[in-house]
C-alpha cells in the first residue's frame, strides 16, 4: 500500500550495510534495505548509495514530496578537533586548512569526503567529515521525490537532542553498534572527540576501559560528570564508570510501542530523527 501525502517527514537510518525508512512522528517502520557495503567495504560510490535510497523509498511505497532527515552510523563519519590558527582571514583557508589536516590524521583524500565543522574564528572546533558520495545522493539528483531536510552523523544527532543538559565540564560517550565516541567538555564546549570503533555492540567493561584510557591521555580529573547516550551491551552501568558520575538522558514521554527488528542499527539510527 503507497503513503501519498505532500510534505512527508520522514527519518533515515544508514548503517553499516543497511537502510532503513521510519515515520518522524511515530518511528513506524516503513521499509529497509540492505547496502552494498559493510565494515570491509571500499567507501562506496555516489551510484551504490542512490540506489539503495531509490529503492528503499520504492520498497516503502512513499509517494509524494518527501522531506529526509537523515542519521549516518559513526562507522561512515570521522571526528576530529581543529585548531584555528592566528591569522586565518577568510573562510576558505580555514577550509583548506581543515582539509589538510583531516588528510594527515586519517590518511584519506579530502575530495572524497564532505567536511563539515562548527566554523569559527578562533580556539578549537569540532570537525567532521562524510562520503561525498553519500552526501550527494541524500541531496536528491533533480527527479528524485526526496528533499534532504537534515543530515547528521549519529553521535552529533544524540548531542543535538540532549543539547541542554550536556556538561559545561566533564564527558559525554555516545555508543552504536559500531562503536564508541568519547567527547570532552570544557566551558561548555567540545574540546576532545575520539572515535573507538568496535567488532561488537561495545559492552559495559570496554566503555570503562576505552573510557579509561582516553581519560589517562587527557590528564582529566576524577568527579565530573559522564553524560551515557545510546545502548551498551551487557548490566547497565551503575552510578560511575571510570570514576565519573553517569547521568543518563530523561526518559521520553509515554508513547505507542514501536516494534523494533532484533540487531538493526539502521533502525536505531533511524530512530534518533523521531519527533520526542
Amino acid at each position: 500500500m503507497s503513503r501519498s501525502q505532500r510534505n512527508q517527514r520522514l527519518v533515515l537510518g544508514v548503517g553499516v550495510d543497511e537502510m532503513t525508512l521510519l515515520t518522524a512522528d511515530s518511528g513506524k517502520l516503513l521499509a529497509s534495505v540492505e547496502m552494498a557495503a559493510g565494515k570491509d567495504a571500499a567507501l562506496p560510490e555516489s551510484a551504490v548509495w542512490l540506489s539503495a535510497l531509490s529503492a528503499l523509498i520504492a520498497k516503502a511505497g512513499v509517494e509524494g514530496d518527501i522531506a529526509l532527515h537523515a542519521t549516518v552510523s559513526d562507522h561512515w563519519s570521522r571526528y576530529w578537533m581543529q585548531a584555528v590558527p592566528e591569522g586565518i582571514g577568510q573562510l576558505s583557508e580555514l577550509r583548506a586548512l581543515t582539509a589538510a589536516r583531516f588528510a594527515d590524521l586519517f590518511g584519506l583524500k579530502p575530495d572524497a569526503w564532505s567536511l563539515s565543522a562548527d566554523w569559527q574564528s578562533s580556539g578549537l572546533m569540532l570537525a567532521c567529515a562524510l562520503p561525498l558520495g553519500l552526501v550527494e545522493a541524500l541531496r536528491a539528483p533533480p527527479g528524485e521525490a526526496w528533499k534532504l531536510a537534515s543530515l547528521q552523523p549519529a553521535s552529533i544527532r544524540m548531542l543535538g537532542r540532549h543539547a541542554g543538559r550536556l556538561p559545561s565540564s566533564g564527558w559525554a560517550l555516545c555508543a552504536g553498534s559500531t562503536g564508541i565516541t568519547l567527547f570532552q567538555f570544557s566551558g561548555s564546549r567540545i574540546c576532545h572527540v575520539r572515535h573507538h570503533p568496535t567488532a561488537v555492540p561495545p559492552s559495559v567493561q570496554l566503555a570503562e576501559f576505552l573510557l579509561e584510557a582516553e581519560m589517562l591521555r587527557r590528564a582529566a580529573p576524577r568527579g565530573e560528570d559522564l553524560h551515557v547516550f545510546g545502548r551498551i551491551r551487557g548490566n547497565a552501568p551503575g552510578v560511575q564508570l571510570a570514576g565519573l558520575k553517569i547521568v543518563l538522558p530523561r526518559r521520553r514521554r509515554k508513547s505507542k510501542p514501536v516494534e523494533v527488528p532484533s540487531g538493526s542499527e539502521s533502525f536505531e539510527l533511524g530512530m534518533q530523527g523521531v519527533a520526542a
